[in-house]
């Protein structure tokens, strides 16, 4: 259910990847470490912050970037909780929607140590 505190989307934490992170939503980041798949292991801590507007993420295996609008509505993220998922950022670099998406460019390849991402609250996938 959505909840009915006020939520700031101005928030950014960093996140160092070492241990599971809560969030001000009591939701958690967390990643398992994984071989050819999910986020480059390699691209150290990283910041997380929420929508703003006007953020876009080329998907891996996607032809073209979209809005990370467009791409929430298309997995049928219920409304109440798009301005609530965790974008993870290197710099000011969008990497990864949550556990949603990879951004084409920071995905481990075949071989290559990963880190799979999970966003949970309750220990539950919240999506």
């Amino acid at each position: 259910a959505a909840s009915t505190e006020a939520f700031d989307h101005q928030q950014q934490t960093e996140w160092s990847m070492q241990a599971p992170l809560t969030l001000a939503d009591n939701s958690v980041l967390q990643c398992n470490k994984v071989i050819g798949s999910g986020l480059r292991a390699n691209v150290g801590p990283l910041g997380v912050r929420y929508r703003q507007g006007g953020e876009r993420c080329k998907p891996i295996g996607r032809v073209h970037s979209s809005s990370l609008k467009k791409l929430l509505q298309e997995r049928a993220i219920p409304p109440w909780w798009r301005d609530k998922v965790p974008l993870l950022y290197a710099g000011d670099t969008l990497v990864a929607v949550a556990n949603l998406w990879v951004c084409e460019g920071w995905n481990a390849v075949s071989g290559e140590a990963g880190l799979e991402i999970k966003w949970q609250l309750n220990q539950v996938d919240v999506i």
